[in-house]
C-alpha cells in the first residue's frame, strides 16, 4: 500500500515476476492511493498471475506512466494453461480460477512499449531501449487477456484491465459486464 508521492516503480534490467505479479496458488495485492506514477516492467509483472494465482493491482489517482514489455502478458492478464481436464492426480487446478485485475482510476495516463535491441557484439555489445505508443492500453478503455472469442479462452483463467474515470469521490462505477448471462433456452 503506497499512500501519496510520485514514485517510480522499476523492474531492474531483464527481473521480472514483480509489481502485483502472483504463480503457483498465490495472491499478490498491490495499492497506490496517489500521486503521478510511473511503472515499467518487461514481463510478467503488474497484474499478471499463472497457475492458479490471483494478481490485483489498484493505482486510484494520479497522472501515471506504464511502460511495458511489447507484446507481454500483463495489466490485467492471466495465464491461458488448458485446465479443461481435470488432471488425474491433482484435479484442484480444474476448479479454481486465474484472476489477474488492473484498475487505474482517473488520471491523463500514458501507456507505452517497450522494446530492447542487442547493438554489437561480443565485450562491445550494449542493449537499447525502444519506447513507443502502445495499440493495446489507453485513458479510459478496457482490455481482456485471454481475449474472449480465442482458442485460449476460458478454463477459468480471467484476465482484466481497465483505466477508467474516478466519480468526484473516487468511487470504482459498477461492474455490470461481469454479470452472469441469462441461458438461452
Amino acid at each position: 500500500m503506497d499512500e501519496s508521492g510520485d514514485d517510480v516503480h522499476e523492474t531492474w534490467q531483464n527481473s521480472t515476476s514483480a509489481l502485483s505479479f502472483a504463480r503457483d496458488w498465490t495472491i499478490s495485492l498491490f495499492v497506490d492511493k496517489s500521486g503521478d506514477d510511473t511503472y515499467k516492467a518487461f514481463n510478467t509483472s503488474l497484474a499478471y498471475c499463472n497457475i492458479r494465482s490471483n494478481a490485483f493491482f489498484f493505482d486510484l489517482g494520479g497522472n501515471d506512466h506504464y511502460i511495458v514489455g511489447t507484446g507481454q502478458q500483463m495489466l490485467g492478464a492471466a495465464d491461458w494453461q488448458n485446465y479443461d481436464q481435470p488432471h488425474p492426480l491433482s484435479p484442484f487446478g480444474q476448479y479454481c480460477n486465474s484472476i489477474g485485475l488492473f484498475i487505474d482510476s482517473g488520471g491523463d495516463d500514458v501507456y507505452e512499449d517497450w522494446t530492447r535491441e542487442t547493438v554489437g557484439e561480443g565485450e562491445n555489445a550494449r542493449i537499447i531501449d525502444h519506447y513507443s505508443p502502445t495499440t493495446i492500453y489507453a485513458n479510459n478503455v478496457r482490455w481482456e487477456y485471454p481475449h474472449p472469442g480465442t482458442d485460449i479462452y476460458g478454463f477459468n483463467n480471467y484476465g482484466i484491465g481497465w483505466d477508467l474515470e474516478a466519480g468526484s469521490d473516487a468511487t470504482i462505477p459498477d461492474v455490470t459486464w461481469l454479470d452472469p448471462k441469462p441461458e438461452e433456452e
